[in-house]
């Protein structure tokens, strides 16, 4: 489920990808996609810049840690826009293509049952 270089492929062809309805409107629906998890990678390497940085620096100055150390460590906190973000238009198609078929094989599967008494 994962396009070239470990990135998902939302963008991409869905002919083109092993990516099934089904995923493509998992993703939809969850919010998440190529430009979420890029502007995440790239907010977890300004965290590992900053905490190297943190610790180097008293490292190179022979400090130990004290008390007040602690409080000023960087800290990695999701972006409250990704949080409160609406989920995304456009993934209506995706989900009826997944549910109408859903739908039909629970209607043939219902059937089924109640002739054989189950």
């Amino acid at each position: 489920m994962r396009g070239e270089g470990g990135v998902c492929p939302l963008g991409a062809d869905i002919l083109e990808s092993e990516m099934t309805a089904a995923d493509v409107t998992k993703l939809a629906v969850a919010g998440s996609g190529e430009a979420p998890y890029r502007a995440f990678l790239d907010r977890i390497r300004a965290f590992r810049v900053d905490w190297r940085e943190f610790f180097l620096s008293r490292a190179k100055a022979g400090a130990s840690l004290a008390a007040q150390d602690c409080a000023a460590m960087p800290k990695f906190a999701q972006a409250d826009e990704e949080l409160m973000r609406r989920p995304p238009a456009g993934f209506a198609g995706p989900l009826i293509g997944v549910a109408v078929p859903t739908l039909i094989l629970a209607i043939f599967a219902w059937r089924g049952l109640r002739r054989c008494g189950i």
